[in-house]
């Protein structure tokens, strides 16, 4: 089910989009949100909780920002999410079995919502995520102003 989705990304995913997403991290209700804006399939901007993660670099040079990044939190690309959840797949081991659901968009295969639960633990991680087309995100921004 990952590698279809992937694959359907890697067919009909767009290079250039904004993701938008709420990631709940084990019994915290309060999620941290992050928007990540991809042009060319690179990231451009990235913040974390409204705090900048990551410039591309002709924009952090501009603004004065060093260039490997200014957050403690990673700017998540829709390729980067399918490599966490490969990881979170491969590291399951064999003597535990741990609880991993996930919804995939069908048409373009984005990971939508996934949930891991580490059994016998209070790990959890949800991630609820929106993949903006170009210019959707300013048009829902400029409609809450």
């Amino acid at each position: 089910m990952l590698e279809d989705a992937r694959r359907r990304w890697d067919e009909k995913g767009p290079a250039d989009y904004d993701l938008t997403f709420n990631v709940y991290v084990d019994r915290d209700r309060q999620p941290l949100r992050h928007v990540v804006m991809v042009r060319g399939g690179v990231v451009v901007f990235a913040a974390c909780e409204g705090e900048p993660v990551q410039f591309a670099p002709e924009l952090a040079g501009v603004v004065g920002l060093p260039l490997a990044g200014v957050g403690k939190s990673r700017a998540y690309t829709v390729p980067l999410l399918f490599d966490h959840l490969r990881k979170l797949l491969d590291d399951e081991g064999e003597d535990r079995r741990n609880f991993l659901i996930a919804v995939f968009d069908p048409q373009t295969g984005w990971p939508r919502r996934f949930i891991r639960r580490v059994r016998g633990t209070p790990v959890r991680e949800e991630w609820n995520l929106k993949l903006w087309k170009l210019g959707e995100l300013d048009e829902q921004a400029r409609r809450y102003k």
